[in-house]
């Protein structure tokens, strides 16, 4: 007999080929140096800077951002087997900064027509994404008093593994993700957008 871990949920990880992050970098280097563009959303408990209330947010080019993209979210949808035709819908999109300190509270994205979240990171230190799953879990397991009892792990959060500039993370939307304080002198950007999976012919 054994001690068997169980945990269904999972994660895409890539990386966009260097002429495709020029690709975006040409794109978006105007707006993203563009102080127009970012502010602190006011429904948002943080203290990073995001385009996301912004009107301006609208003159940003999501949809090439998505194109450049699109071998992934391809990738993605291929090595997740459907198991009928699928359309893929393109929903919110927005750019986040994180200076220094900056972080981004515990939330998730779920909602009516959002099913799929994704994140590029456009610029980040070497050290550090501070992309974050939140295991909902965790404060039960600890309430419980297991934690403190057991060496057996069961940790309040998972990093992505081999997250780099240029790095992009698809998951369902629903998962609880936060984003840790910026320990770098340097700014941490990245990109969002969700999106919607449906069947091609919805019954």
């Amino acid at each position: 007999m054994a001690v068997e871990m169980f945990n269904p949920r999972w994660y895409y990880r890539g990386d966009v080929k260097p002429e495709g992050q020029k690709q975006i970098k040409d794109l978006f280097e105007k707006y993203l140096n563009d102080p127009r563009y970012f502010s602190k959303p006011e429904s948002w408990e943080c203290t990073c800077s995001s385009s996301w209330e912004r009107p301006e947010n609208e003159e940003l080019p999501w949809i090439q951002w998505l194109e450049v993209l699109k071998p992934h979210l391809n990738e993605f949808v291929e090595e997740m087997k459907p198991k009928t035709d699928i359309q893929i819908i393109p929903q919110q999109a927005w750019a986040n900064h994180y200076d220094t300190g900056h972080y981004q509270e515990y939330h998730k994205h779920s909602g009516v027509s959002t099913n799929i979240s994704v994140v590029y990171f456009y610029d980040i230190p070497e050290d550090d994404c501070g992309f974050r799953f939140n295991n909902d879990e965790f404060y039960e397991y600890d309430g419980s008093g297991l934690d403190s009892l057991f060496e057996l792990p069961v940790g309040f959060y998972v990093t992505p593994k081999d997250i780099k500039t240029g790095s992009v993370v698809m998951f369902p939307s629903h998962y609880a993700h936060s984003v840790v304080p910026n320990r770098s002198n340097k700014r941490r950007t990245t990109m969002s957008a969700n999106i919607f999976i449906i069947p091609q012919n919805p019954a």
